[in-house]
């Protein structure tokens, strides 16, 4: 999905990008890993979006905003603000529907959606009733919430996922401690052998920075996508629209808000990459204690 926007920086000043992925985007920018010219320049907030049908559009479209007076711009811009409250007062369920899919904002307490989610709700509090003896059961119960379950995966109840699992996808061998937390408004990639230690947060869902949305309780989601063969510590919490490659260690308590290389230790709040995986990790587990078991 392509887009063209325009963001108010504060300086006052106007920045006009391309992008398509809208909300990963906007949340650079406001976190200061934007563009040069927004860095410095905080707080920046989103003023005109524009959805076009592809690449080549949106970059035409980018080129003609940029090129327009400053007044224009703002004209513009008052337009869009216009129109998106508008929007909020006149969004229906299907249209609501849509722009959650869409990682557009949203209105998350329609109706419709609440009924839905709510059934996706009853059968995860059916799994966390299950008693520890009942294996075949929560197995049955995750393959019936989750929009994919590889086999061998264990979840330790309780488990909470605002949408029960209905857009979650787990590879093989996933383990996950106490009170995991899914918040899967929008769709959370999981890959093969990964573990999760107690207290993890997984969250798809942000609200916007521009107080009068939120006032409005306006949300958007961004997709989480997490290698194979990830150790994500207790307590760690991963924010939207991050991507963790293969083979990572996420350190206990570190709060992820930008992508994670494969191969390496991150820890950290924010979560920045210590050091990457190497030879010595095959020598010593723990303190400089030896492995002394055979090796892959």
């Amino acid at each position: 999905m392509d887009w063209v926007y325009m963001l108010e920086c504060g300086d006052g000043s106007l920045y006009t990008g391309w992008t398509n992925d809208l909300a990963k985007r906007l949340a650079a920018h406001q976190s200061g890993r934007g563009a040069k010219y927004t860095r410095g320049r905080a707080p920046v907030r989103l003023v005109y979006a524009e959805q076009c049908t592809d690449k080549s559009a949106a970059l035409r479209r980018e080129a003609a905003v940029k090129a327009l007076p400053r007044a224009r711009k703002l004209e513009l811009a008052r337009q869009w603000e216009t129109e998106e409250k508008a929007m909020a007062v006149a969004m229906d369920s299907q249209e609501a529907r849509r722009r959650m899919e869409e990682g557009r904002l949203y209105l998350p307490g329609d109706e419709a959606i609440m009924a839905e989610q709510t059934d996706c709700l009853e059968k995860q509090y059916n799994y966390n009733a299950t008693r520890p003896h009942e294996q075949e059961r929560r197995a049955a119960l995750l393959r019936e919430m989750f929009a994919q379950i590889g086999e061998n995966c264990y979840i330790e109840p309780p488990l909470h996922a605002n949408w029960g699992g209905r857009h979650v996808h787990f590879g093989s061998g996933v383990y996950a401690n106490f009170n995991l937390t899914l918040v899967d408004d929008a769709h959370i990639y999981v890959g093969d052998c990964v573990m999760f230690g107690p207290n993890v947060t997984v969250a798809t869902a942000g609200h916007p920075i521009e107080p009068g949305l939120r006032r409005q309780a306006m949300q958007y989601n961004a997709d989480v996508r997490i290698g194979s063969n990830v150790w994500v510590g207790a307590g760690a919490v991963i924010l939207p629209g991050v991507t963790i490659g293969d083979d990572t260690v996420i350190g206990a308590g570190s709060v992820v808000t930008k992508d994670i290389p494969a191969g390496v230790v991150a820890v950290g709040c924010p979560c920045r990459v210590l050091r990457p995986i190497g030879p010595q990790d095959r020598e010593t587990y723990f303190r400089g204690r030896k492995i002394d078991v055979p090796l892959e």
